[in-house]
């Protein structure tokens, strides 16, 4: 599902943003249903929109959309379409594919789909472009070692299908793991007899069950790539001896795809056609007297233990990895769960009527269902950090949330005259107000500097405000900075403030109802 759901994004120009909406889906209290894939692409802010639609509407939709299907007339399936000139292309979770015509589109039609806005910032570009070249200059540098240390024809043959096969071998790793890219799906995902992910995750675990059939290639060609910076010719002797040694094991992968499985792995099959042409080679060369020995240097046998046992401590620490970020997106999920979210909610102190009675300063939509309440002290850098995400909060959802700022601070306080001045400058210039509070609580304009720019008279009524408010505080024991309320209600303690975006659309739900 969630390379179906990365393929998605890819197409609408949100690469950049695949990984972000991988955790949150994943994450999301919901998995896997269609209206967590709405929710969480609502919280990364793109446009989307769930609906029903008649066929006869098909036309009007993007080229690639999300749709539920209906082939077994028992359970609807969520599939990935794509418009290709008057056929239809079907993704499916299992990462096969097919084609389609209109009549055949039409039986399995049910009308529900999720379309989203193509990007057109092509944003994350400069990313992607750097990590190119974080692999090219080592490459660059082991071929121009190898390069250096003497080749004829026949060891630059064996070199450059060595190198292609230890790059099919790290795709083949990437499949396994689930760590691939876009081109590399559509690749491993030709038709509805290809699925290279099938094929790799039924592989066989043999030596103590250290090692499993997909390391194979890893480790042949990893070693061999290594042994042409001891010996070039060693190397492709060797590497001629086990490609033609490798030509059972061949046979059976062929024969477990065709007969076993019966799905085909592209990758595993172009690592057979390499051996195979080594093999071949090498035979010729042998042949024409071009070689004359049958055994397996020592350097290979250096580089495959490096290989092998670098890769036995690697493996379990990816696995180990995975597994860690399987349960954390678990505990995200539970954590995200609304009806969690409310329980602690709303077992929290429901404030009297006379706190909304204080001199709030409002910041945002008035007519926002949400209403984030933060109790501040000028010196409390905490308080800073809730200051600045109300506002993005209220920058990024401006029609659901409001916020509105308290000072929490005794007029004996030296600080006082700055909580003092924003609510004055509230008073006479509200336009004004929310950047005299971000000066202070995000650019952290020195005393000085912003006494200097907010230089203004304070009311003795405006000083009596401030003190009532702290009054009122110390009488319901908020003794500490920041205090945040949602609604009327504390603000849990176990979640982050940011956190609050992902219950919004919940929450503007309640209010209304």
């Amino acid at each position: 599902m969630e390379k179906l759901l990365k393929r998605f994004l890819v197409l609408n120009d949100y690469k950049y943003l695949t990984e972000e909406f991988t955790d949150l889906f994943l994450s999301h209290p919901n998995y896997p249903s269609l209206f967590a894939i709405n929710d969480t692409l609502d919280i990364l802010k793109i446009e989307n929109i769930a609906t029903r639609i008649s066929i006869d509407q098909f036309e009007d939709l993007p080229d690639s959309f999300l749709a539920l299907i209906n082939e077994s007339s028992i359970s609807e399936e969520l599939v990935l379409i794509e418009k290709k000139d008057l056929n239809i292309l079907v993704h499916y979770k299992n990462q096969n594919s097919i084609i389609l015509n209109r009549n055949e589109f039409n039986d399995i039609w049910t009308g529900i789909v999720l379309g989203l806005e193509a990007n057109t910032e092509k944003k994350g570009n400069a990313n992607i472009k750097s990590k190119y070249w974080f692999y090219l200059v080592p490459t660059v540098f082991i071929f121009g070692f190898i390069f250096y240390n003497s080749f004829n024809w026949i060891n630059l043959v064996f070199f450059f299908s060595t190198l292609i096969g230890l790059i099919f071998s790290i795709f083949i790793i990437q499949e396994k793991f689930n760590l691939t890219e876009e081109s590399l799906f559509k690749f491993c995902s030709l038709s509805k007899e290809v699925s290279c992910n099938s094929v790799i995750k039924s592989d066989q675990q043999f030596f103590f069950g250290l090692l499993s059939f997909s390391d194979l290639p890893l480790i042949f060609f990893g070693s061999s790539f290594f042994s042409f910076i001891f010996d070039t010719y060693k190397a492709t002797l060797t590497i001629g001896i086990l490609s033609i040694v490798a030509i059972p094991f061949i046979l059976y992968s062929i024969w477990l795809q065709k007969v076993k499985l019966k799905k085909w792995c592209l990758l595993c099959l172009i690592i057979s056609c390499i051996l195979l042409f080594n093999a071949g080679f090498y035979y010729s060369v042998l042949f024409e007297g071009n070689f004359y020995s049958y055994s397996i240097y020592f350097e290979y046998i250096i580089s495959l233990v490096l290989v092998m046992s670098s890769w036995l401590i690697i493996k379990p620490i990816i696995y180990k990895n995975i597994d860690l970020n399987t349960q954390n997106k678990e505990l995200k999920r539970f954590k995200r769960n609304y009806k969690i979210f409310k329980i602690l909610t709303d077992s929290k102190l429901v404030l009297e009527e006379k706190f909304h009675n204080l001199d709030k300063i409002f910041l945002g939509n008035s007519d926002a269902k949400i209403e984030l309440n933060l109790i501040l002290s000028p010196n409390c850098k905490y308080c800073h950090i809730a200051f600045k995400e109300g506002v993005d909060l209220v920058k990024n959802y401006p029609d659901k949330i409001s916020l509105s700022i308290l000072f929490n601070i005794n007029k004996d306080n030296p600080s006082v005259t700055i909580p003092c001045k924003i609510l004055q400058i509230k008073k006479n210039n509200p336009e004004k107000v929310a950047e005299a509070l971000s000066d202070w609580h995000i650019d952290n304009l020195p005393i000085e500097d912003w006494n200097k720019k907010w230089d203004i008279v304070i009311e003795d009524e405006t000083k009596v405000q401030i003190q009532t408010q702290y009054d009122w505080f110390e009488k319901n024991g908020f003794n500490s900075v920041p205090v945040k309320l949602i609604n009327g209600s504390i603000y849990p303690s176990e979640y982050d403030l940011l956190d609050l975006k992902y219950f919004i659309s919940e929450m503007a739900e309640d209010a209304i109802s």
